[in-house]
């Protein structure tokens, strides 16, 4: 059974309310940025490991210094999480 595109999105967003899930559409149905989406992953990986980026970048698999050009890249330092 096909669902339509707000029954898909009801779905999407129920599921990743009730779990650590990523949805890689928007509320109105349209795909997210991969930059969004990046983001998005990080900063529930540092939610998920209480704010340590060792075991944030080893979930990830994501060296630190890979992390750290990331924050450079938004401006942001590692405060920005706390």
């Amino acid at each position: 059974m096909a669902m339509n595109g707000t029954a898909r999105k009801d779905w999407a967003a129920e599921r990743a309310r009730k779990r650590d899930v990523i949805s890689v559409l928007k509320p109105d149905g349209l795909a997210k940025t991969l930059d969004d989406v990046e983001w998005e992953t990080v900063v529930l990986a540092l939610r998920r490991n209480g704010g340590d980026v060792s075991m944030m970048c080893r979930e990830l698999e994501l060296g630190r210094s890979t992390y750290y050009r990331w924050l450079k890249r938004r401006s942001l330092d590692e405060d920005h999480w706390r």
